[in-house]
């Protein structure tokens, strides 16, 4: 049908040629920026899941010495306790090293 029309309407039939040439390359440029899109989107994905699973192991890690540190016997003390400590060690100390001296 179209080609008779072609032969009544050649003017019209070169119209509508060019509508559907317009068309086609509207959509192969129209695919193309989707693909284009789509292949950016995925990078920036890749990249973002790189990046949280850096934050998830430093966090996990954290977690870890955490836990370690909670289910340690861990003996809390004073500062006035931990001055005293210091003091003590430090006269074993210097008594080694006098005794050696002798």
């Amino acid at each position: 049908m179209l080609w008779s029309n072609s032969k009544q309407n050649p003017l019209l039939c070169k119209q509508l040629g060019n509508a559907v040439a317009k068309l086609t390359e509207v959509q192969r440029h129209t695919t193309q920026q989707v693909q284009d899109r789509a292949n950016r989107l995925k990078k920036q994905a890749e990249r973002q899941v790189e990046e949280y699973q850096g934050m998830k192991a430093f966090i996990l890690s954290w977690a870890e010495k955490a836990d370690s540190l909670v289910t340690g016997n861990i003996i809390w003390s004073s500062a006035s306790q931990l001055q005293e400590q210091i003091r003590a060690h430090q006269v074993r100390h210097c008594d080694r090293i006098i005794f050696l001296l002798l």
